[in-house]
Formats: C-alpha cells, structure tokens, sequence
C-alpha cells in the first residue's frame, strides 16, 4: 500500500518543535508526507522537517487543520499525486508520539477493509449531550475512491475560515464523517468511546494507552482543567510510554507553551471526591471543574436529578514552576508536597 499523509501544523513562536520532527520521522517510516504549518516559517526552520517530506507549505492562513488539509490536498490535486497512492492520511500535531511503530498499526487496520478509519471514533450514541458519531480529525485514513471523489473534493474546497473551534468540529471534523455516511461508507477505528466515557482521548488517555493506543492528545495535559485529570494520571500515563518515547521531547515543548495554570490543575488541593451508591446511576456525587474554572460539587439521583454547586477553590499543593517534574516521574523520584 502506498499512503499520502496531507500532516497540518501551527505553533505560537513560529517555529517546528521536536515532538513534531519526531512524528513526521515515524510516519516518514510508512508514508510520503505533505507537511502544511499554519505559520510563516524562516527557511532555517523549514529546513529542520525537509528530510521527512515530500513537499512543505509554510503560510500562515488561519483556518485551523482543516484549512491545511485543503491546501495540502490541492497541492497534491495539482501536481497529479494521487495517482500514485491508495491511501490519502489527514493528521495533525496535536498529539505526541507515536509510542508503538505505525507500521503494525496500518496494516492491522487495512486488513479490515473499510473506506475510512481513524484512530479515534468518537460520540457514542448512547451517551447523550455529546457530538454525533465522527472519526476525530487527528488521525483519520481515506481509500482512493473516496479521496478522489468528486463529493469529497467539493467537501474539502468548501472549508473556509470560521470563527471559532466549536464550528470547525461541527462542520468539518463532524461533517467528514457525517459526509462519509451519507455515502454508506464502512468505518474502523482503532479505538472508541465507552458506554460510560466520551472522548477516552482526552478524559481517559491512560487507558487507551495501556491498550497500546500510539498518540497522547496534548490538550489531556494543557487544557486539563474540564476534565478529571490529576498528578496521579498524569503518572499513570508517563510509567506507560517513558520506555517507549523520549519524554524530554514534552516536557521541552511543555515548558514552552504550557502555562502555570496547567500545573496548578495537575496537583489538586483535595483528592478529587468520586462517591456512588450500588451504582453511578442510582446515586452519585463527584467533584468537577465547569468550563468556566470554577470548582463544582455535583450530586446526580437517578442519573437524572442533578444538583450542581460552586465550592471554593484551594491553592494547589505543589511547588513546580515548569513541567521538569515530569522527569521525576519518569524516574520515579517525584516528591508530593504535603
């Protein structure tokens, strides 16, 4: 199988990360990879990722991934790439890793033969208030007849620049694969959203990776602050990969555009309350942090009655001012201050 990656990137200081080189050297192992950064790039920089790509594209356009991958896919459009391949992969660099060799992963998958599969599929119908059933975009694998199409060509030059995230999800990321359905297309995913969990990816990476799953969402560590994550997760997932990755490669990229913040919501004041009665649908009652930052109690009877209340929040009980902590946990000298 010949695979095309169209792989789409951005970073704050305009520059390409380790992380990043790391991942575009793995995929380089099983693919030809068009490279679109959303950055305007010095030639120095550009020169770091030429070694792992077939052709680079450094502009910056302000349309998220998906504006890279419509420019990444016109480029190969234009210069008659697709000829060449049976397979057109859309990734991006909101992950580290891969933490398991990728060859393993796309021949097990491409054995299933299916139009579409992605790493993730996510949205489970059976948890309500969640987005519709979607392969997430950080990964996801396109057969020829679909990639060339003339329905998914038209997909991808209506992308346009949108306002916020939430309408990216929602009209791209949610309407690829609510596109693929439309045309009775087969779906695989290497892992999937639980009964009980949405988005395993960010609310419960430590067991995907304890299932060999090969990336870490960045934003479980950064934006940490809506989900339940904690010092001892954070653990849980370094003892998992730190045989396995070179864990400086985020702690570099941590220190960097990581904020005080993201440490403070790492190390909980409290150990967080998780409390129910026979079973979580009969009597439940947990702690949270809401979109807002604030700390809330949360009791729910019945699954059904649901009482929120806003608690004061404490200072974290930690004294690390950068994510070097990291590697004490990785050598398994990390200290918790009392």
């Amino acid at each position: 199988m010949k695979r095309l990656v169209i792989f789409a990137g951005y970073d704050k200081d305009n520059i390409i990360d380790d992380y990043v080189l790391y991942y575009l050297k793995e995929l380089q192992k099983v693919c030809d990879i068009i490279y679109v950064i959303d950055n305007d790039l010095s030639l120095k920089e550009i020169e770091k990722a030429k070694p792992y790509c077939k052709h680079i594209i450094a502009k910056r356009h302000g349309e998220y991934d998906f504006g890279s991958y419509k420019r990444g896919y016109i480029y190969a459009l234009d210069n008659n790439l697709f000829e060449e391949y049976d397979y057109l992969v859309l990734c991006n660099d909101s992950v580290y890793g891969p933490f398991n060799p990728l060859k393993e992963i796309f021949n097990d998958m491409e054995t299933r033969n299916t139009d579409v599969w992605g790493m993730y599929l996510c949205g489970d119908s059976l948890i309500s208030g969640y987005f519709s059933l979607h392969l997430q975009s950080y990964f996801v694998a396109i057969k020829k007849d679909v990639f060339t199409s003339h329905w998914y060509k038209d997909f991808i030059y209506s992308i346009q620049k949108e306002e916020n995230k939430v309408n990216i999800i929602t009209k791209y990321e949610i309407g690829m694969s609510e596109l693929f359905t439309k045309h009775k297309l087969s779906f695989a995913s290497l892992e999937k959203d639980t009964k009980d969990v949405h988005n395993r990816s960010h609310a419960a990476p430590g067991k995907l990776l304890k299932n060999e799953f090969p990336l870490l969402k960045i934003g479980a560590i950064r934006y940490n602050k809506h989900i339940s994550f904690n010092i001892h997760l954070l653990t849980d997932i370094i003892n998992n990969i730190k045989n396995k990755y070179d864990i400086d490669l985020i702690i570099n990229h941590l220190n960097r555009v990581g904020s005080k913040e993201d440490i403070d919501n790492i190390f909980p004041a409290k150990s967080n309350i998780n409390y129910y009665f026979i079973s979580k649908k009969l009597f439940h009652i947990f702690n949270q942090t809401s979109w807002a930052g604030k700390r809330q109690l949360v009791i729910k009877i019945f699954n059904y009655i649901k009482f929120t209340i806003n608690i004061k929040r404490k200072n974290s009980q930690h004294n690390h001012n950068d994510f070097s902590f990291i590697r004490d946990i990785a050598n398994g000298n990390l200290k918790l201050k009392l």
